[in-house]
C-alpha cells in the first residue's frame, strides 16, 4: 500500500502513569525535516530547568512565548475555564510545567463546548508536534483539539487535529495525551488550539508545543502556516487495474472544503497544472474515499489529490506512485486470499441493509478479491468501493448488460473463470472447450491482459479423469490459468491430489501454467452427515490455505463468506465464514488471523525434521525483518521443542490469542500444537528440535487453549507491548529465587471475538465457565458439493 499522511492522533496503547505528572516524557522523536530532536517552544519551563511534568534534560528553546484565551467568536473559551484560571495566571496555567488543581482548567458543567488558546511564540518556528493533556473519566472528557497556525497572528489556517484514541475511562488523576504530529513541520509564529469537550465537563492540565527555530535550519523542508496543507491520502491496488484511494483522515481535519479532485500521471508531479497531469475524477466534499479505474495491469501511475475551496483549488500536491499488479499475480500470502461472496446472485438476498452490512464486514477481512457470476456494474462497484476486486465468468453477449468481459475491462478488471464444475453437470470436455475457445478469442481481442481460468473442475478421481479428457481435446492453448475446485477432507489430501494434477499438466506440455482454486471450503452442517464441527471447519481452512500456498496456488477463493440458509440438514447452507445471521464463526477468526500473521510474508521453506502427520513451514517478510513458523499435527496433540537466536518470540494460536516469551541464553522453548495451527513469530529463524505426544487438561485442546515453553532460570514472560529489557526474571513463589528450569504450561487469557454483536458460534464468551471443544473424531471424506 502507498501511504502519505500527516500523522495525527497516534494510538497510545496504554497510559503510563497517573496525573498530569506523567506528561510529555518522550518529545524527542526526530522529524524527517530536521536532524536534531525537537525542543519545547511554548515556554513551559526555563532553559536548563525541570519540572514534575518534564524530565530533566528536556530540550528547551526560550522563545518568550505568551499565552491568552480567545474570548469572542464561535470558539470562545467557556466561562468556567476563564473563572477557574483567573486567580492563577489565566492561560499561563496551561504552560507552567506544573501539576495540581491550581494548574488546570475547569470548564463549564453542561455549558460551553470550547477552550481556545492562542500562543505567540515571538519567533518564526518550525512546529513538529502539539500535545494537550486532558482529563478522562466517566463524566469529564475531551473530544479533540483543532490546531491552527498563522504567521501574522490575524489569519489562522487549520493544519491538524490532536486527539486520543485510548479506549475507556480512567479516574480523576488520569490526564491523557491528545497529540498532533506533523511529519513535515509547519513554519509559524502563532498557534491557536481549539479544545472541544466530550462529556459534561473538560479539565485541561498542560499544553506543549515542540519544534525548532526556523533560523537554525534555513534549508529545512516545511509547510508555511498560510499555505493549505497538501492532501494526504493512501492508495492501494484493487486486483489488476483499479485502485482504492482514501483521504478520510485528512478530510477530518480540513475546514471549508467544497470538493476534491484526483489527478494522475505517468510521472511524479508537484502541481496539477504540470504537463502530462490529467484530472481523473471530482467528488463532493462529503466523499473521502473512492475506487478509480481503469488502468493497465503492470503499470505504475502517480496519483495526487487537491482540495477545492470557495476561493478556488489549491494546486500543490504530494504525488505518490502506485504499481498495478498483473492478473493473478502473487507476491505474498495475502495476495492469494480471495472469497466467494454472492450478493444479488447465488443466494437469496435478505434486503439492501443486509447486503451492505455483509460488504462492510468483507472489507474488514484480508480478502481483496471475490468471485461472482455477472459483471453488473451497479453491483461490482459496491465491491470496488470497499477495495475488493472481482473475478467473473467470461460471458460474451451482444447486450452490454451481459457482456462480462467488456464490462469488467471498463472497471479495471481482467480476470475470468469459465463456468462451474462442468463434470458434475454432464458437460463433456469437447462441448465445454467449444465455448471456451469463443470466449478466449473475444477476451484477448478486447485486451491482451484479459486472463482466463478453466475448467473449474474438482480434484477427486472422476473429476481428474474429466480433466485429462479436457487436455486430450486440445484445450491447452485456450486458457491461461488452470482453475480447480479443491475440496478435500482432510486438507492434507491436497498434496497427493495436486501432485496428480501436476502430472496431468506435464503430460500435456502445460507444467508451467499457474493454478488457482475458485472454490475451497468446508460446511459445518449441524445435523447433516457431510459436515464438520465449527472448530474443525476453522482448522481445515487454516491448514488448507497454508497448504495451497505451499503448493504454489496463485489464488484461493474460499467458499464462502456467509451461509446461504439455516437448514441444519442441508450441507449447501453452511459453508460460510459467517452464519445466516452474519455472525462470525470460528472459521472467520481463524482465516482473518491467518491473513494478519502471514499476509505480508512469502514462503521460505519446509521446517526440517517435521514429517506427516506433523507439518511445519517457514515464512518471512520480503526484507526478512520478521519470520513466522506455522506448525500443526493433523491427528493429535504434540509438544514441540524449538530454538532461536532471538531474545523473544511470539506464540499465536489459530484464533489470534498470543503470548510473548523472553528467552534465556539457550533460546529453547516448547509449544504444543495439534489440529489447530500455531504460529511462532520471531526476528530470527526458528529451528525445530523435537516433538513428543502431549496431553493437556481433560476437556481442552492444548493447541487452542494453551501456550507452553521451556522456562530457563532467566526466562521472562512479557506483557503485551513490553520488551525483554523492561522485565525482571520471574521469581519462584515458594522459594523467592529464580524459577527452576523445567517445562511449564501457561494458560492463555481467554478472549471473546471482537464481534460487537455477540460471540460467534462455538467461541467461549465466559472465560471462567466456557471450555473450548476437545478433539474431534476423524471424519470420512465429505461428499462432493453439487455444482
Amino acid at each position: 500500500m502507498t501511504t502519505m499522511k500527516q500523522r495525527t492522533a497516534p494510538n497510545m496503547n496504554h497510559i503510563l502513569f497517573s496525573c498530569v505528572a506523567m506528561l510529555l516524557a518522550a518529545p524527542f522523536a526526530a522529524i524527517a525535516a530536521a536532524d536534531r530532536p525537537m525542543a519545547l517552544l511554548s515556554d513551559n519551563i526555563a532553559e536548563g530547568g525541570s519540572s514534575l511534568l518534564f524530565p530533566k534534560g528536556t530540550a528547551v528553546i526560550p522563545t518568550g512565548a505568551t499565552h491568552a484565551f480567545v474570548t469572542t467568536g464561535e470558539y470562545a473559551t467557556c466561562k468556567g475555564t476563564l473563572d477557574s484560571t483567573a486567580p492563577h495566571g489565566g492561560a499561563k496555567v496551561l504552560f507552567d510545567g506544573r501539576e495540581g488543581w491550581k494548574s488546570q482548567t475547569f470548564g463549564d458543567w453542561d455549558g460551553g463546548a470550547w477552550t481556545t488558546v492562542r500562543i505567540d511564540l515571538k519567533k518564526i518556528c518550525l512546529v513538529g508536534k502539539v500535545e494537550i493533556r486532558a482529563l478522562r473519566e466517566a463524566l469529564r472528557d475531551t473530544e479533540r483539539a483543532d490546531v491552527l497556525f498563522s504567521l501574522d497572528g490575524e489569519t489562522f489556517l487549520q493544519h491538524g487535529i490532536a486527539e486520543n484514541t485510548t479506549a475507556g475511562a480512567g479516574d480523576k488523576a488520569n490526564f491523557i495525551p491528545h497529540t498532533a504530529v506533523f511529519e513535515t513541520p509547519v513554519q509559524t509564529r502563532h498557534v491557536e488550539i481549539r479544545i472541544r469537550k466530550a462529556r459534561h465537563q473538560q479539565q485541561i492540565g498542560e499544553i506543549a508545543i515542540w519544534g525548532w527555530l526556523a533560523s537554525d535550519d534555513p534549508k529545512a523542508n516545511f509547510i508555511p502556516a498560510g499555505e493549505k496543507p497538501k492532501v494526504a491520502f493512501s492508495a492501494r491496488p484493487i486486483q489488476d487495474g483499479a485502485a482504492q484511494i482514501s483521504w478520510t483522515e485528512y478530510a477530518r481535519q480540513a475546514k471549508g472544503v467544497t470538493g476534491w479532485r484526483i489527478y494522475h500521471a505517468r510521472q511524479s508531479f508537484a502541481r496539477v497544472d504540470e504537463p502530462g497531469v490529467t484530472l481523473l475524477r471530482e467528488f463532493k466534499a462529503g466523499q473521502t474515499s473512492a475506487a478509480v479505474y481503469p488502468f493497465e495491469p503492470g503499470s505504475t501511475v502517480y496519483f495526487g489529490i487537491t482540495a477545492l475551496y470557495p476561493e478556488g483549488e489549491s494546486p500543490s500536491v504530494q504525488a505518490a506512485p502506485l504499481r498495478f499488479r498483473t492478473p493473478f499475480e502473487r507476491n505474498t500470502f495475502g495476495d492469494m486470499l480471495a472469497i466467494n461472496h454472492f450478493i444479488g446472485g447465488g443466494a437469496k438476498s435478505r434486503g439492501q441493509a443486509w447486503d451492505e452490512v455483509s460488504l462492510d464486514m468483507l472489507a474488514e477481512t484480508p480478502f481483496r478479491e471475490s468471485r461472482w457470476w455477472f459483471m453488473f456494474p451497479e453491483t461490482v462497484t459496491r465491491f470496488l468501493d470497499r477495495g475488493v476486486g472481482m473475478v467473473t465468468w467470461p460471458i460474451v453477449d451482444s447486450k452490454p448488460i451481459r457482456h462480462n468481459i467488456r464490462n469488467a475491462n471498463a472497471l479495471g478488471l481482467h480476470a475470468f473463470s469459465k463456468g462451474n464444475e462442468p463434470e458434475l453437470k454432464g458437460v463433456s470436455p469437447v462441448v465445454y472447450l467449444e465455448g471456451l475457445k469463443k470466449e478466449y478469442a473475444a477476451a484477448k481481442a478486447l485486451s491482451p491482459w484479459n486472463t482466463l481460468g478453466a475448467p473449474t473442475c474438482n480434484i477427486w478421481p472422476t473429476a481428474l479423469e474429466w480433466l485429462e479428457a479436457f487436455y486430450r481435446a486440445g484445450a491447452k492453448d485456450y486458457f491461461d490459468v488452470l482453475d480447480l475446485h479443491t475440496y478435500t477432507t482432510p486438507p492434507e489430501d491436497l498434496f497427493g491430489r495436486i501432485q496428480r494434477v501436476r502430472e496431468i499438466m506435464a503430460e500435456h506440455g502445460d507444467a508451467d501454467k499457474p493454478i488457482i482454486s475458485t472454490e475451497f471450503g468446508y460446511a459445518d452442517t449441524p445435523e447433516g452427515p457431510e459436515g464438520v464441527t465449527p472448530l474443525v471447519q476453522a482448522q481445515y481452512l487454516a491448514r488448507g490455505l497454508v497448504i495451497h500456498y505451499v503448493l504454489g496456488f496463485k489464488r484461493v477463493y474460499v467458499y464462502s463468506f456467509f451461509d446461504i440458509g439455516n437448514d441444519p440438514h442441508y450441507n449447501e447452507h453452511h459453508f460460510g465464514l459467517l452464519d445466516y445471521d452474519l455472525q462470525r464463526k470460528p472459521a472467520y477468526h481463524a482465516v482473518c488471523n491467518l491473513g494478519r500473521v502471514l499476509g505480508d510474508c512469502d514462503l521460505e521453506g519446509k521446517v526440517e525434521g517435521l514429517n506427516a502427520p506433523d507439518y511445519g513451514y517457514r515464512f518471512k517478510t520480503k526484507d526478512a525483518d520478521r519470520r513466522v513458523l506455522v506448525v500443526w499435527n493433523a491427528e493429535a496433540e504434540r509438544l514441540g521443542t524449538f530454538s532461536t537466536a532471538a531474545n523473544q518470540v511470539e506464540i499465536i494460536d489459530m484464533l489470534g490469542r498470543s503470548r510473548k516469551l523472553a528467552l534465556g541464553e539457550s533460546g529453547r522453548f516448547s509449544v504444543p500444537f495439534g489440529p489447530s495451527p500455531v504460529y511462532i513469530r520471531s526476528e530470527h529463524p526458528v529451528t525445530f528440535i523435537s516433538a513428543e505426544a502431549f496431553d493437556g487438561p481433560e476437556g481442552e485442546s492444548p493447541s487452542t487453549g494453551k501456550v507452553a515453553f521451556e522456562l530457563d532460570a532467566d526466562s521472562r514472560i512479557l506483557a503485551p507491548g513490553a520488551t525483554s529489557a523492561s522485565v525482571r526474571p520471574r521469581r519462584c513463589l515458594k522459594t523467592g529465587g529464580p524459577s527452576p528450569t523445567r517445562a511449564r504450561v501457561w494458560k492463555c487469557a481467554r478472549r471473546s471475538p471482537r464481534d460487537g454483536i455477540r460471540p460467534a458460534s462455538g467461541l467461549a464468551a465466559d472465560s471462567t465457565t466456557s471450555k473450548w471443544p476437545g478433539r474431534c473424531p476423524s471424519l470420512p471424506e465429505a461428499t462432493p458439493r453439487p455444482g
